[in-house]
């Protein structure tokens, strides 16, 4: 089941199912950050992360509500993609494999790649492999949801990514 460009290719886990909202919950993850915009950070903090979840890109990690990363309460995850577009034109985010560790598809290995491009014209394109951990609490079996299924979606409680920024510095660094 695909639900954009992100996962229209991705390999996703055989033996365990990995549940549809979790799979668009995935997707909604990396449309979000490939868009050009400084404010998505509120979007990542309403419709992606639980209230106090948390979120590691390639530095310092962004927290919903509780004690602080960064800025205090609850201001972290909207803030989060103030600086993502300062050296960055565009993004485009691809999954190419998803891992299960548990049965039920909440704690989630992904690889990936993505293609920047940059202020200087430079294009790089690298791979990456994140962590996702889905809040059981949000997951709920459509069948008990009733009419109020549509309103309740799938949520993260961490997130973290891994990948090499050298050939990105490098990038940066040519005229």
């Amino acid at each position: 089941m695909s639900y954009s460009y992100v996962t229209a290719h991705t390999a996703w886990p055989t033996v365990t199912i990995i549940r549809p909202e979790i799979q668009h919950l995935i997707s909604h993850f990396y449309v979000l950050l490939d868009i050009p915009s400084t404010t998505t950070g509120h979007r990542f903090a309403d419709e992606v992360f639980t209230k106090d979840g948390v979120m590691f890109g390639m530095g310092p990690g962004f927290k919903g509500e509780g004690p602080s990363l960064r800025w205090g309460p609850a201001v972290e995850i909207r803030r989060s993609r103030e600086n993502a577009w300062v050296d960055y034109v565009s993004r485009r985010h691809e999954i190419l494999r998803v891992y299960a560790f548990d049965a039920a598809g909440l704690d989630l290995l992904v690889i990936g790649k993505v293609e920047m491009g940059l202020r200087n014209r430079k294009v790089v394109e690298e791979e990456f492999v994140a962590r996702f951990v889905v809040d059981e609490t949000t997951v709920i079996d459509q069948a008990d949801a009733g009419a109020g299924a549509s309103a309740h979606r799938a949520r993260l409680k961490f997130s973290r990514v891994w990948s090499n920024m050298e050939p990105i510095m490098n990038a940066l660094r040519e005229d």
